[in-house]
């Protein structure tokens, strides 16, 4: 991603919010620095920390290590 502005910080918000009512958990990766900046100013890292990582390798190592997918292999799209 390397533009988002605060409504579509909303629309993300939103996305990951009916992602995670299916039982789908969004991951980020890679996130520039001026997205970094909306994100903090919008408040989204307070919330969604916990998924942001700083490579593609990263987050498909947690995903894959962490209780968002105990027995389920991890399929990225890159």
């Amino acid at each position: 991603m390397h533009f988002v502005d605060p409504v579509g910080v909303k629309i993300l918000k939103l996305l990951i919010s009916d992602y995670e009512g299916c039982g789908i958990t969004v991951f980020l990766a890679a996130v520039n620095d001026d997205v970094w900046r909306i994100f903090e100013a919008t408040e989204f890292v307070d919330k969604h920390s916990d998924k942001i990582y700083l490579t593609v390798l990263d987050a498909v190592t947690a995903a894959r290590q962490s209780e968002y997918y105990p027995d389920y292999e991890v399929m990225t799209h890159m």
